[in-house]
C-alpha cells in the first residue's frame, strides 16, 4: 500500500521473523512502524533503526503505553479473561522512550492517542466528538499516561553504528 500510494519511494518491508532491517548502514531517511507490536518491544528494532537510518533520518511510530488507564484496565480484563495481560500493553511509554534516547535517537514530537473507550476496529458516529474532545481538553500533549503514543524521532550523530544485533 504504501508503495502504491508513493511510487517515487524504496519501501522496504520486514519479515516477521527477522531481526535485522533491510537496508544498509545509514541509507535510509524514514522509518515507520505503526502497529508492529513484537517489532517495536523488541531489543533489536531502535538500535537498528539507528543503524540504518542517515543523520538527521526519521523514525515514525506508535506504540502502546502500559502505564495508561486503558492500558491498565485492558491488562486487567485479559487477565480475568485469559490469565495474562493484554499483548498490546507489555510496556510502558516512559520505558519504551528511555531506549528510544538510549538508542541515540532525539524527540520531535509525541503525540498522546486513542484516549476514549472505541476500539481499533469501531466505525461508532461519536469517533469525531470523542477526538474533538481529546483536543479540546489537550491530552495529546500527555503522552506518559496517553493509551498510544505516535513518535517522530530524529537520529542523532554523524556517524552510524557498524553493530548488528546477532
Amino acid at each position: 500500500m504504501c508503495a502504491e500510494r508513493n511510487p517515487e519511494a524504496d519501501c522496504l518491508v520486514v519479515s516477521a521473523g527477522s531481526r535485522l532491517l533491510s537496508a544498509g548502514d545509514a541509507s535510509v531517511s524514514l522509518v515507520v512502524c505503526i502497529e508492529v507490536l513484537p517489532v517495536m518491544t523488541s531489543e533489536w528494532f531502535l538500535p537498528e533503526v539507528r543503524r540504518v537510518l542517515a543523520p538527521g533520518g526519521l523514525l515514525v511510530a506508535i506504540t502502546w503505553n502500559r502505564d495508561s488507564l486503558r492500558g491498565q484496565v485492558s491488562s486487567a480484563l485479559s487477565r480475568i479473561r485469559h490469565g495474562e495481560p493484554h499483548p498490546h500493553y507489555q510496556m510502558s511509554y516512559r520505558a519504551w522512550r528511555r531506549q528510544l534516547v538510549a538508542a541515540g535517537m532525539g524527540i520531535e514530537s509525541e503525540v498522546g492517542l486513542c484516549w476514549l473507550p472505541f476500539g481499533r476496529r469501531s466505525d461508532s458516529r461519536l469517533i469525531p466528538a470523542a477526538v474533538g474532545l481529546e483536543r479540546r481538553l489537550g491530552l495529546s500533549r500527555l503522552p506518559a499516561v496517553s493509551p498510544w503514543v505516535l513518535v517522530t524521532a530524529r537520529r542523532e550523530g554523524a556517524t552510524p553504528t557498524s553493530d548488528r544485533p546477532g
